[in-house]
Parts: C-alpha cells; sequence; structure tokens
C-alpha cells in the first residue's frame, strides 16, 4: 500500500464522508488538497465519537482504572487511544 495508498484513501474518505465538513475549507482549498482535508476532517470526527463512546464504557466499568484525561468535555486534548487497567477479580 504504502504512502500513495494512504493518500488515495484519504482522498477517498474526503471524496465518500467529508461533506459535513466542507464549510470550513470553502474558497480556501480545492481539488485534490480539499479532499485530504475532508478527508482527515472526517477521520478526525469519526475517532472522536468512537474515542468517547469507548471511553463513556470505560469509565463506567467496575475495576477498570483509565489513565489520561476522561472528561468527554475535554476529548480534544486526547490522542485516539486508551490506556486502561482492569483489575483482577473485578467480576469478569
Amino acid at each position: 500500500m504504502g504512502v500513495l495508498g494512504a493518500l488515495e484513501y484519504i482522498e477517498w474518505v474526503g471524496e465518500t464522508f467529508g461533506a459535513e465538513h466542507a464549510e470550513r475549507y470553502a474558497g480556501e482549498f480545492s481539488g485534490r488538497h480539499l479532499n485530504y482535508k475532508l478527508g482527515m476532517s472526517a477521520i478526525r470526527s469519526y475517532e472522536f465519537e468512537l474515542s468517547q463512546a469507548l471511553l463513556d464504557i470505560l469509565v463506567e466499568t467496575p475495576g477498570v482504572t483509565v489513565y489520561g484525561i476522561t472528561d468527554t468535555q475535554r476529548l480534544e486534548e486526547r490522542v485516539p487511544t486508551a490506556a486502561f487497567t482492569l483489575r483482577v477479580g473485578a467480576g469478569f
């Protein structure tokens, strides 16, 4: 796949899922550059939703300790990953 494949994928994501982000870049970018911006915005938006859902579940799960920011109002300050531990014997 390589770099070209990754760029083609991001461009495809922009063309396919980026419409809701188009207003943000109106008049500023066009063509492929616009599709890359739309693609990355769509990916970030999706990662944000997934991160929020994951954190909501982890925080409510007994025996789980989540490391880092857990306030969903501060998700922009997180990367879309989660570090956590599950206490042994926590009912699982």
